[in-house]
C-alpha cells in the first residue's frame, strides 16, 4: 500500500522563506513504500536549496558589481581590478577600457 508522506525542511517549518520559489522548493509529497526514500528526497531538497543560495548570493554579487560600477563611471579615473589567482581582469569600468584600447592601439 502506498504511504503519503509531507516533509518539509526546517527552514519552511520556521517559516524563514520569504518567497515562493524557495517555499516549493522546501516541500516534497512522497507516495511511496519503499524504504529510505525520504533520505533521497532529503537530500535533493538540501541541494534544491543549495542552488537556490548560490543564485541569489550571485545575483547580490552583480547588483554590488552594477552599484560599484556606476560609481567609478561617474569619477573620471581608469579602475582595473585583477584576480589573486590567475592575475586576470575580473573588473574595468568604462574609462579604463577606452584607456587600455588607446595603449594597445599605439
Amino acid at each position: 500500500m502506498e504511504k503519503l508522506r509531507k516533509k518539509e525542511s526546517p527552514q519552511a517549518e520556521r517559516g524563514n522563506s520569504s518567497d515562493e520559489l524557495t517555499r516549493q522548493a522546501s516541500v516534497a509529497i512522497v507516495l511511496s513504500d519503499k524504504p529510505g526514500i525520504m533520505k533521497y528526497i532529503r537530500e535533493y531538497l538540501i541541494y534544491s536549496q543549495e542552488i537556490i543560495r548560490r543564485q541569489r548570493e550571485e545575483l547580490e554579487q552583480e547588483r554590488r558589481r552594477e552599484r560599484f560600477g556606476k560609481i567609478l563611471n561617474e569619477l573620471d579615473c581608469g579602475v582595473l581590478i585583477f584576480s589573486k589567482q590567475n592575475r586576470e581582469i575580473v573588473y574595468s569600468n568604462g574609462t579604463a577600457q577606452k584607456l587600455l584600447k588607446k595603449d594597445t592601439a599605439s
